[in-house]
């Protein structure tokens, strides 16, 4: 497909995919104050959200270039007063619609893979949600749980939950995932979950086994029995690695894994559902000097459900929460530290930050199921997420004419 069709994909892709966001809302205006339609509203929050706008004066300004100027104002007013709930039942929505349309196909493994860890959704110096942490600086943290689906090329966001006030990763964790399960138990999209070290409770584990997931826990000295044990295991292993990853090239070094494994651990410590230890041992050249760090898994995966280079692709794509997912929306849409909106008086039932990471991840899951599946088939380079910027600023402006954006596209990158 020629790079000059681009912008007509671009617009198909997004009537075709773009979520339905009025569905379930109810407006909060006062009906005697409603000079502008709901969903028109809405649709320049969207179009903020999709071109990353900084604040709401630029989103106002955005709004100029494709209709009636909407002022800040009005934006903030009602972000501040939607219910974020229906938001949710969108994100579903478009994970259901995406996984029909088969953007969420396992790479080089038998079955998807989900990866939970919590994130810190925004830092500010007043509690601008009832579930905001004081930390001991005296800021504000808001902090979520995010379920990602790593093994997609898109890495999306399948579900998302603030975490309570007065509890931690795990705790939420307990809320978080039959939750997970009853959502998505049916449609296949994943059949184990990748955790961190935050989340090492056995009782926790045993109720993602007896649903019929695959866990792959990393052990660290928080659980410090099994650390212990898997380090008596695998910590001097006799014998070759099982699988060894080609060497990568990050940040100036190149790296290199090797894993072992071993069945000795299966039951141990009244875990029954314990079958597997995993170590991988990640080799670092920087500058000439080789640095070794080794890292251990506990799973309750069955011996020859993956095979060993496909245990190196899974381990190594947890991190695709962090890379992808976290990173994204934290340095494209720099969620913890520009709210467009924030609460700043704390009233009861304002939940402006709820709403904005709703509409945050709307757009990260379209835009990335966009730049690395959609677009990416058609052309011989990939995208960066600034050339995607400048390509939908060109479609959804709309500033020039359509012959003068195909001519844009023909010539991108």
């Amino acid at each position: 497909m020629s790079l000059a069709r681009n912008p007509r994909r671009i617009k198909q892709f997004l009537t075709r995919y773009g979520p339905d966001l009025t569905a379930g809302l109810h407006d909060p205006r006062d009906r005697r104050g409603r000079r502008w339609p709901l969903v028109v509203l809405v649709e320049t929050l969207w179009l903020g959200m999709l071109l990353w706008c900084r604040t709401l004066r630029d989103v106002e300004t955005k709004s100029a270039r494709t209709g009636p100027r909407v002022p800040d104002s009005t934006l903030a007013y009602l972000i501040e007063r939607l219910d974020p709930a229906p938001f949710r039942a969108q994100l579903i929505a478009q994970v259901r619609r995406q996984h029909r349309a088969k953007a969420y196909r396992p790479r080089d493994l038998p079955f998807g893979v989900c990866a939970i860890d919590g994130k810190t959704g925004w830092v500010g110096r007043w509690r601008a949600d009832p579930d905001c942490q004081e930390q001991k600086d005296g800021q504000f943290h808001l902090r979520v749980l995010r379920a990602v689906l790593t093994s997609a090329p898109s890495r999306p966001v399948l579900d998302h939950d603030v975490i309570a006030r007065d509890t931690n990763d795990l705790g939420q964790f307990r809320v978080f995932w039959p939750r997970l399960v009853a959502t998505y138990g049916r449609s296949d999209l994943f059949r184990a979950v990748t955790l961190d070290a935050g989340f090492a409770s056995k009782d926790d584990l045993a109720v993602v086994d007896r649903d019929g997931y695959g866990y792959i826990l990393q052990v660290k000295a928080n659980q410090p029995s099994l650390h212990t044990e898997l380090m008596r295991l695998l910590a001097t292993p006799a014998g070759a690695p099982v699988a060894t990853s080609g060497w990568e090239v990050a940040h100036g070094a190149r790296i290199r894994r090797d894993l072992y494994r071993t069945p000795a651990i299966v039951g141990w410590d009244d875990w029954p559902h314990l079958r597997q230890g995993w170590l991988v041992r990640q080799t670092t050249v920087k500058a000439g000097i080789p640095t070794v760090e080794d890292r251990y898994f506990a799973t309750n995966l069955l011996w020859n459900v993956l095979t060993p280079r496909q245990i190196l692709r899974v381990v190594r794509a947890h991190w695709g929460i962090e890379n992808d997912c976290n990173w994204v929306v934290d340095v494209v849409w720099q969620e913890d530290t520009h709210a467009w909106t924030a609460n700043k008086r704390c009233v009861a039932g304002h939940w402006p930050l709820r709403v904005l990471m709703w509409l945050r991840l709307l757009a990260y899951n379209l835009l990335t199921w966009l730049l690395r599946v959609h677009l990416r088939a058609t052309q011989c380079h990939r995208l960066t997420w600034t050339q995607l910027r400048d390509a939908l600023e060109q479609v959804l402006l709309r500033v020039w004419s359509e012959a003068a954006v195909e001519v844009a596209f023909a010539t991108l990158g």
